[in-house]
């Protein structure tokens, strides 16, 4: 029976409901449809189920989003700590071409010595050699080309034109920029390059001197002693006519020696070569400046301008793009030794220094160790040989990430003791790069007495070897030590042994905790000092 509250419908009415309700239905995704079938109490039960799920998601979603985070900081850092040095090929456009002349420097005639624009083709010409890296392929732009706009844009057409016809493009390219003299071997190597760089002569300046020397010595006895000093101080001076008196040439007439220093600056730049617009950008600069002294103008120039090359190939190293670094994928002697898959093919030396590196949670590197290059392998006949590195100092095995040490394999150090000595050596190792003369270095030493026993001091040459294990090196000098005595009238050389065992404590990369002891040229005994490597 129905209701006795509901209303009553007469047929009409009850055929628009029953055509309504069956539309509905059919607009209705079967899901929705579904629903509206629910009793109330099993609607009132999955609401109460999905407010509890909802609840514990939100509970549960930071602590999936951390778990997320986590693993990419973890994966990152692997990633980081795999990468290998990939081989870079470099466009040298030269020396940047100065808007200005020096006509400085006048002789004695008063003609001017040089330009500066000599100056900066010879800057130029000595930083495009000494940067010539065995980890680098080279392609050289013709000399005088710059890198503007409409050739770093020629590079970019050709690339995108040998992507839909190479040989194509390859023809057009040689005959519309034939006057660059580009060879066609070349084309690929500038396609795959991605960074080009020039030099900037900044400061140029020559200045002529004198030195100050003695022109005439006398004799006087100082505590009991004789002793030469200096009774009349003057400029350098050069013989320029002579005539023989007494039987005897002599000099009758003197000319002012004059030296000449030169001090020059420059600046190399260094830019992607990016095959889109803006087609470059810089990011990387170096500078380098020095002060050389010589007879003549082009000689303390030249001088000048080697060191600078010499300092820039340095900091190029030091550029992250261009430093050399391989994972840690094998290791030997109880992990002392770490293999990693870089050889001759990149230019590794014997003894070059090596960061043991890994990544924290910030994704930032830290050093954890150092570790010096032992055997080189030739990976241009093998590419899978691995070379080793002994861990001196730190921690560090699989996993972790070898970074170069961008050093020159040459040190400072100084002693206190017995003796007084400062000390320059270079490593032989890095000079070639022979397994046999690992941690051999060659070195020059100054000596002074500390005693006051003798008043002599000595320069010593001679060798210096040591073995490594962990950060502790022992092993041995020998040399000789040479000097002059003034006291004797035929001031005669004097030689002496240089002899000494050496114990060194290794805090890193920058050096070390020096002991010596034994035959000194100035007598038996024994320093301690600090040992900077560069």
């Amino acid at each position: 029976m129905p209701h006795p509250n509901a209303a009553r419908l007469d047929g009409g009415d009850q055929l628009r409901i029953i055509i309504v309700g069956s539309l509905a239905l059919l607009l209705s995704s079967p899901s929705q449809a579904q629903s509206r079938y629910k009793s109330g109490e099993s609607l009132g039960g999955q609401a109460a189920e999905n407010s509890d799920s909802e609840g514990e998601q939100a509970n549960e979603k930071p602590n999936l989003l951390g778990s997320i985070e986590a693993n990419k900081d973890e994966a990152t850092q692997v990633e980081r700590s795999a990468e290998k040095y990939e081989r870079k090929t470099l466009l040298y456009f030269g020396a940047k071409p100065l808007g200005f002349e020096m006509w400085g420097l006048a002789a004695l005639s008063g003609t001017s010595i040089f330009k500066v624009r000599w100056l900066s083709e010879m800057v130029g010409n000595k930083v495009g050699k000494a940067t010539r890296l065995k980890r680098f392929d080279f392609v050289d732009l013709p000399w005088g080309t710059r890198p503007t706009l409409s050739v770093l844009r020629m590079f970019s057409e050709y690339i995108n034109a040998a992507k839909e016809n190479k040989a194509e493009a390859e023809a057009e390219y040689l005959e519309r920029y034939k006057t660059y003299d580009i060879k066609a071997s070349d084309l690929d190597r500038i396609m795959n390059s991605a960074y080009y760089y020039e030099t900037e002569l900044t400061k140029a300046r020559i200045e002529r001197f004198a030195k100050k020397v003695c022109h005439r010595w006398v004799t006087k006895k100082v505590k009991g002693k004789s002793r030469k000093t200096c009774a009349q101080w003057g400029k350098e001076r050069v013989c320029v006519a002579y005539a023989r008196q007494n039987g005897k040439k002599k000099c009758v007439k003197y000319k002012t020696k004059w030296r000449f220093r030169c001090r020059l600056a420059a600046r190399t730049d260094f830019y992607h070569l990016l095959h889109r617009h803006p087609f470059s950008q810089r990011f990387a600069s170096v500078a380098a400046r020095s002060k050389v002294e010589n007879d003549t103008p082009r000689k303390a120039c030249v001088g000048a301008a080697n060191s600078i090359a010499s300092s820039i190939s340095l900091q190029m190293r030091r550029i992250e793009e261009f430093r050399l670094k391989a994972p840690v994928i094998d290791t030997r002697k109880q992990q002392s030794e770490l293999g990693f898959n870089l050889g001759t093919k990149e230019g590794l030396r014997i003894d070059q220094g090596m960061y043991i590196v890994e990544y924290d949670a910030q994704n930032q590197r830290k050093k954890i160790g150092y570790s010096r290059v032992r055997q080189v392998s030739d990976n241009k006949k093998n590419r899978k040989a691995n070379s080793w590195a002994q861990r001196l100092t730190g921690s560090g095995g699989l996993g972790k990430q070898l970074l170069e040490d961008p050093s020159v394999g040459a040190s400072f150090g100084f002693g206190l003791g017995s003796n007084v000595n400062i000390n320059f050596a270079g490593n032989l190792g890095y000079a070639t790069n022979s397994a046999g003369l690992s941690e051999t270095w060659l070195y020059l030493s100054g000596y002074l007495p500390a005693d006051g026993q003798s008043e002599i001091p000595f320069a010593a040459v001679g060798f210096k070897k040591l073995w490594y294990t962990g950060r502790y090196g022992a092993g041995f000098r020998l040399g000789a030590g040479f000097s002059s005595d003034e006291n004797s009238s035929s001031e005669s050389v004097l030689i002496a042994p240089d002899a000494q065992g050496v114990l060194e404590i290794m805090f890193g990369g920058w050096g070390a905790l020096q002991l010596q002891a034994g035959l000194a040229p100035t007598g038996v005994g024994g320093s301690a000092g600090m040992l900077f490597h560069y």
